[in-house]
């Protein structure tokens, strides 16, 4: 029976997902919530419901204008899958990289598929929750007409978005603010774990947690040691430990090539380098230091010591993104890009806070001034910073993190000072 072109029409899907990256399915899921028709391009060629077996079959398969998402798995090249949809796709469909690569890879594949004439849009995702579809904050750069297009798929044509999908800029800002990101969460991971090392070298009751919860501290060997070791620690191809390495060393070749000095956010990536710490992360809205007994004056100290490192770096990562942005005309809103990390939830609300009144004020260059409420982190916190790593350097204890922030801290007053 020879079906009518009206029939075959309504047999088309909304987007294809090409790659089998794990964020491919959390889109789907997504999209999938909202009633689009989703298909998947068969990794192995094997016919099965919902997937096309090759590129043309796909294409053929797609509503036009096509959109599709990039979201290559282990062992998957971007660009091995990206070329030969460049070549079937038409002027007017979309490209959606969510490849999670180097933003100025990023930046080379947008420029490209420019040339071929495909609209490219790069899709940088976070996830605010435990990996739910719900939970994610999609970070978005590159061709408006493109972002326009994908943000109707997930939020529709006049859907609030709630701030979970910004539009960045041109280029691999969205990339960009990812790497900042990813980094900043391990920063703070490794300012804890500094931290947990000196409370124990201090034989201190004190212990630093996630969210309320006891964190991954390692067993007793490991305590004495004054090492934090991973429950789970991964291998050096492509797994969680080599990921968040990647990010910080991304970060660290960015700040050097624009010539952005972040100091926290090099000695987290030279610490992972050196092999001298393991962090017992994620954290969940930033650590805690609570007092199992003993009642040791430090621990207070340690809690403001945290909240001033946070701050710190949460400055110098905005600083990144700015300077970045601006060499490379992204565009970027600074006030977006601190949003979106809000609504992630990863980092430390109040540091997150404090740096968009900053930035509001138009004195990004360090979220510690600008409004009266932030004052108490100059009067109080830093101070306590200051004596967290003396007791440190006192007891031989390593805190290239917490150090650096107050080497960023005295750099930015010595120069406001004149």
């Amino acid at each position: 029976m020879v079906r009518s072109e009206k029939e075959a029409k309504t047999d088309l899907s909304d987007v294809l997902i090409a790659g089998s990256g794990h964020v491919g399915r959390l889109l789907a899921e997504r999209l999938a919530a909202r009633g689009l028709e989703v298909l998947f391009l068969a990794r192995d060629g094997v016919a099965q419901a919902g997937h096309a077996t090759s590129v043309p079959e796909a294409v053929a398969r797609l509503k036009t204008p096509r959109k599709v998402l990039l979201v290559p798995g282990a062992g998957e090249e971007t660009d091995g899958l990206l070329k030969p949809l460049c070549a079937r796709l038409e002027p007017t469909d979309v490209i959606c990289d969510a490849s999670d690569t180097f933003f100025r890879d990023t930046e080379a594949r947008s420029i490209a598929v420019a040339s071929t004439g495909q609209r490219y849009v790069d899709l940088s995702v976070l996830s605010s929750g435990g990996g739910d579809a719900g939970d994610l904050v999609l970070l978005s750069s590159g061709h408006r007409a493109g972002y326009a297009a994908i943000r109707h798929l997930f939020f529709g044509q006049r859907g609030d978005d709630g701030g979970r999908m910004p539009y960045l800029g041109t280029g691999g800002a969205a990339g960009l603010v990812k790497t900042v990101h990813e980094t900043l969460v391990d920063c703070q991971e490794q300012a804890a774990v500094e931290i947990q090392r000196m409370l124990w070298a201090r034989g201190s009751a004190g212990e630093v947690s996630a969210s309320g919860k006891e964190a991954n501290t390692g067993d007793a060997a490991a305590r004495e040691r004054g090492q934090v070791e991973r429950v789970s620690k991964v291998g050096p191809e492509g797994g969680e430990e080599q990921r968040a390495w990647s990010w910080a060393d991304w970060a660290r070749q960015t700040a050097a090539r624009f010539s952005v000095p972040v100091p926290s956010l090099v000695a987290a990536s030279q610490a992972r380098v050196l092999g001298t710490a393991y962090v017992p992360g994620p954290w969940k809205k930033g650590p805690v230091v609570s007092d199992r007994g003993g009642g040791d004056e430090i621990i207070e100290a340690c809690r403001s010591a945290l909240q001033a490192a946070a701050g710190m770096q949460v400055a110098q990562g905005l600083a990144l993104v700015s300077g970045v942005s601006e060499a490379l005309h992204y565009g970027t809103d600074l006030d977006l890009v601190a949003a979106a990390w809000e609504k992630a939830g990863s980092l430390p609300a109040d540091a997150l806070s404090d740096a968009r009144a900053a930035i509001s004020a138009g004195a990004p260059g360090l979220p510690l001034t600008g409004r009266s409420e932030a004052q108490h982190l100059l009067k109080g916190a830093v101070p306590s910073l200051r004596k967290v790593v003396t007791e440190a350097v006192r007891l031989c204890v390593p805190c290239p993190v917490l150090a650096a922030g107050l080497v960023y801290f005295d750099s930015v007053m010595m120069l406001r000072a004149g």
